[in-house]
């Protein structure tokens, strides 16, 4: 797995919740500037039509279990790192830190990562979570 991993959309989804209005704009990159490009972003949001279909007022089921998630870390490992961190900031060494943990799983050939995203959801709506699909 690459240290990054860092994708050029030329296309964005933007909300106003209070509002509850969405937008949909695209750049029409990597077209060059002009009537080119503007064709491309025309032709992009046309394709996407994400704005014109009704938002289902419930995410997809619940259904199966899901797959098994294991983690990088063990659950020893993962508090040593907290602590670590929190010794980190309290001797002014880092101002903030994310420890993270990878999760890997196997997946069905079938697994649908939409539904899956949008079950997670359900449980845990943070608001600032994004789905994003690999173009591989």
């Amino acid at each position: 797995m690459p240290d990054a991993l860092l994708p050029l959309y030329d296309w964005v989804v933007a909300c106003d919740h209070a509002a509850e209005r969405a937008w949909l704009i695209s750049t029409g990159a990597p077209a060059p500037a002009g009537p080119e490009r503007d064709a491309r972003a025309k032709a992009r949001a046309a394709a996407l039509d994400l704005l014109s279909r009704p938002v289902e007022a419930k995410p997809a089921a619940a259904g199966p279990a899901g797959p098994v998630f294991r983690s990088n870390f063990t659950r020893s490992a993962y508090v040593e790192a907290i602590a670590r961190t929190v010794d980190y900031v309290l001797a002014g060494d880092i101002f903030q830190a994310n420890v993270a943990q990878r999760f890997l799983a196997d997946l069905a050939q079938d697994f649908d990562p939409w539904a899956f995203y949008r079950r997670l959801r359900t449980r845990n709506a943070a608001p600032f979570a994004a789905y994003s699909r690999s173009a591989t």
